[in-house]
Order: C-alpha cells, then sequence, then structure tokens
C-alpha cells in the first residue's frame, strides 16, 4: 500500500454509550462475490455520534462473498440491540446508480433469506445519494474530524484483524491509494449521521421574544 500523510494520526478512545447516541450500520459493498481477491474489499461498521464526535464502534473490512457481507449485517444489528442496548439503530447500503441493479437482484434476496432463517427484521435502507470523487470525499469529510480529535476508534476493537485493517486503510489513504474502501464507508456514516442530527436539533433560528423586553432575538 502506498503511504498516506492524511491520516498518519489516529485517536483511539472509549465509545460513547450509544443509548445516547444517534448510531447507524453503513455498508459499502462490492460487487465481487469472492472471498478472496486483490479486488475491492466490502466495508461494514457500527458508527455513533454524539455531540461533535462520531465512533468507529466496530467495523468489518475485508474481502467476502455476498453471503458472508450479509452476516456481518445482521450480527451487527443483533449486537446493537442485544449487547450494546441500542433500540435505534439504522441499517444503511450505499447504493448508486451504478450499484442499484445488484443491490436489488442480489442483497434484497439475500436479506430476505437470512431474516427468515433467523426471524430478525433488518430495517434495511438503500443509501441513493449520488457521491462526489471519492478521494474529495473521504479528505473532504474526514481529515478534519480526525485532525480534530472528533473521530475516535473504538479502543476495545484495537487488536481485532477487521479494525486493524480499517485503520491500515486510513493511515495509508492517499489519492493515488485504490483501497480506499473501509474509510468510504466510515465517509457515507458520517454524512447520514450529519442528516440525522440536522433533522433532530432544534430550529436554529427559532424567534424568542424575552419577557421583560420588546427586543427580538434569535439564538
Amino acid at each position: 500500500m502506498d503511504g498516506g500523510d492524511t491520516f498518519k494520526d489516529l485517536k483511539e478512545g472509549k465509545i460513547a454509550d450509544l443509548r445516547s447516541c444517534n448510531v447507524v450500520i453503513y455498508a459499502d459493498p462490492a460487487t465481487s462475490n469472492r472471498g478472496k481477491t486483490s479486488g475491492s474489499d466490502k466495508a461494514i461498521g457500527i458508527i455513533a455520534a454524539k455531540d461533535m464526535n462520531y465512533y468507529i464502534v466496530r467495523c468489518a473490512c475485508d474481502t467476502m462473498s455476498n453471503a458472508k457481507f450479509i452476516d456481518y449485517l445482521f450480527e451487527f444489528y443483533i449486537h446493537c440491540k442485544k449487547n450494546l442496548l441500542c433500540e435505534n439503530v439504522r441499517v444503511f447500503i450505499e447504493n448508486n446508480t451504478l450499484q442499484n441493479p445488484f443491490y436489488e437482484q442480489v442483497f434484497l434476496p439475500l436479506i430476505y433469506k437470512k431474516a427468515a432463517e433467523t426471524g430478525v427484521f433488518l430495517p434495511v435502507t438503500p443509501d441513493t445519494r449520488q457521491k462526489p470523487e471519492k478521494w474529495s470525499r473521504i479528505e473532504g469529510t474526514l481529515e478534519p474530524l480526525n485532525r480534530l480529535g472528533h473521530l475516535i476508534f473504538n479502543e476495545a476493537e484495537s487488536e481485532e484483524p477487521n479494525m486493524k485493517r480499517l485503520k491500515a486503510q486510513f493511515r495509508n489513504a492517499s489519492r493515488k491509494q485504490k483501497k480506499l474502501d473501509g474509510p468510504d464507508m466510515v465517509e457515507g456514516a458520517v454524512v447520514v449521521l450529519r442528516e440525522m442530527q440536522i433533522t433532530d436539533a432544534p430550529n436554529a433560528f427559532e424567534v424568542i421574544k424575552p419577557k421583560k423586553s420588546g427586543r427580538i432575538w434569535q439564538q
């Protein structure tokens, strides 16, 4: 891998209580169905947001079959609900115009099959955002968060092989680097979480009339 200099210093720390966070499981699929290949990885992550911080709670970042990819989605969803006590987790799979037939024809049937086998309903939503060029998105969205210490990797997962691969892709990230599937997944999750936070936030321009003054202030 080419050495990058954009994400050399990564912050590890304890994650916040997910019951007080916005939480998504975000998946960035590759269309290859091979378990071992030199091509693109598939990447899935549990990403949480609280205040200004974004926590990478858990991830899978590797070459894997489509069936294994779906297994991880269900495993992470069940982990959030049962072990992390997170009730409002949402699941997103990247699905741009190039991926749409693959999403509908391959992933959805596998999800329905797994749901029937496990009795678990996976509330999956396709992320249809038309994304700009990959490196520009990753650098523009994640570099400021990382530089200011607001992108936090779960220290409890520091020795887990998938988390090690994700951090390696961050440290080696550059415009020329092809292995950017992990950072690409995190960028997608951060954008979704930002939209959720904006939707949940109170009106920043709400007009307030002080009781003892005729003046009108904007907060």
